[in-house]
């Protein structure tokens, strides 16, 4: 009797530490993972090829709204930046918001920087750009698995910020980091 006691404590044991090894090579193949998909997202970001998408939009003073493959985005092309993203929220001068009443422009990037923070793994893009007689300050914030945060200030309207995922361009191929 004592026997099997003594051989049952052994086993359960052996047991936790075979569970608690293979939690640990899990938690370090996730880590490698996400070092890879930053890694990997760095280098697009350093390359000034990819696409924002859009799946919510956060306006000052009014709750967020959700948006699901409705086609907005930010895309950065080198030295250029094309953008059709909604906007609600108050204009601050005269003027009409055109056509479509959202932001849209497609015009040269001026003052590209980009802040790495590895620790985090986190990518801060920050650049301006504009269209008819207004001016943008941008901020794009990617994180480790291509979840983005894009904030956006306005010479003529409140400020708004965008919730969404980066879409990365190879030649030929297509890679989306979705949020986890």
């Amino acid at each position: 009797m004592k026997t099997r006691i003594i051989l049952f404590i052994i086993l359960v044991f052996s047991f936790n530490s075979l569970i608690g090894q293979s939690r640990l090579e899990r938690k370090e193949l996730k880590e490698e993972k996400s070092q890879k998909e930053y890694f990997e997202i760095k280098k697009f970001v350093e390359s000034r090829m990819y696409k924002f998408e859009v799946d919510r939009v956060t306006p000052v003073r009014f709750p967020s709204i959700i948006f699901s493959g409705d086609g907005y985005y930010l895309t950065i092309h080198k030295d250029r930046v094309d953008t059709y993203l909604p906007y609600f929220g108050v204009r601050h001068s005269g003027g009409g918001f055109g056509e479509s009443g959202g932001i849209e422009f497609n015009d040269s990037v001026e003052d590209y920087k980009v802040e790495y923070d590895d620790d985090k793994k986190r990518i801060i893009v920050k650049f301006t750009s504009g269209n008819k007689g207004e001016r943008f300050d941008v901020t794009l914030s990617v994180f480790k698995n291509g979840s983005s945060s894009l904030s956006i200030n306005s010479t003529s309207r409140s400020r708004i910020s965008y919730s969404g995922h980066l879409v990365t361009k190879k030649p030929g191929t297509v890679s989306v980091f979705f949020s986890s």
